[in-house]
């Protein structure tokens, strides 16, 4: 099985810009932890949460205090945002091959399927 090819940082910008979104500026940390750690190869993310330009876009329990299309909105941030971290963690000629995981957690009503 052939390994994949990595993209560089300037395609994965030009690609995001295609669909539609802004590559954002990594966020500084807000509390002490780590955003990314390399172990090889690889590079873990730690958590996102929907920071846009330094604040955040929302916060509270989907659907009572955020809206369904404000959630997603949140949601799409975060995987910018960890994109950004870890393209942030990577030498100037390395790119990004795979992505293994992606957790996603949502503060949110009992019941809530959406």
């Amino acid at each position: 099985m052939s390994q994949p090819t990595a993209i560089s940082l300037v395609s994965a910008k030009q690609r995001i810009a295609e669909i539609g979104f802004d590559f954002p500026t990594p966020a500084a940390p807000i509390a002490a932890y780590v955003p990314t750690r390399r172990v090889g190869d690889q590079i873990y993310v730690s958590g996102q949460i929907p920071i846009r330009h330094g604040k955040l876009i929302a916060e509270g329990i989907v659907p009572t205090d955020v809206t369904l299309e404000r959630a997603v909105e949140c949601a799409q941030l975060c995987i910018l945002n960890a994109l950004a971290a870890a393209y942030a963690a990577l030498e100037e000629d390395e790119g990004i091959a795979q992505i293994v995981r992606i957790g996603c957690f949502v503060a949110c009503t009992p019941g809530f399927v959406d």
